[in-house]
């Protein structure tokens, strides 16, 4: 596997990312069970309104493009939220996609990699993420990589 490039995103690829982004989001909420599907979209929307209120140009969110290095093309995304003035530096990833084509060729942890070179240039000290318990592949990817989990959140439906 060649390694991977991030690259800031362009407004025309961020503008894409950000429709494709917030449909994903509102299904993997619906698939969770934590919003119903007549508000799913609106609320998704809400939230990347609310974490990108400049879009692109939002202070301290980092969008970009993974790039295979040695074949240059697009394979995917990671976006991440960098805390730079808590006592702690950090950072959240928000989102990484790669896209389908790409997938299970070993991108996201090369793009996961990557971002932990970026961030050390940043002078980042831990990076944290949200994960669905329903990914069981990206559980794994996550593990993998090095992430621990921090705490777990369960839910239950009522039998009635």
């Amino acid at each position: 596997m060649a390694p991977v490039t991030l690259v800031p995103m362009t407004v025309p690829e961020f503008d894409d990312y950000l429709d494709k982004s917030i449909r994903n989001y509102a299904a993997e909420k619906i698939r969770a069970g934590a919003w119903l599907e007549n508000d799913a979209y609106r609320l998704a929307t809400e939230q990347f309104d609310k974490l990108l209120p400049q879009g692109i140009d939002t202070v301290n969110q980092h969008l970009y493009s993974v790039t295979d290095a040695a074949r240059r093309n697009r394979v995917g995304i990671i976006w991440v939220g960098v805390k730079d003035r808590s006592p702690v530096p950090g950072a959240w990833i928000w989102d990484i996609m790669i896209f389908e084509q790409y997938r299970r060729k070993g991108y996201a942890s090369e793009t996961l990699r990557a971002l932990d070179r970026v961030l050390s240039s940043m002078n980042i000290h831990s990076v944290s993420l949200h994960v669905f318990g329903h990914n069981a592949p990206a559980i794994s990817l996550y593990q993998n990589s090095g992430f621990r989990t921090m705490d777990i959140t369960m839910t239950k439906s009522v039998t009635r």
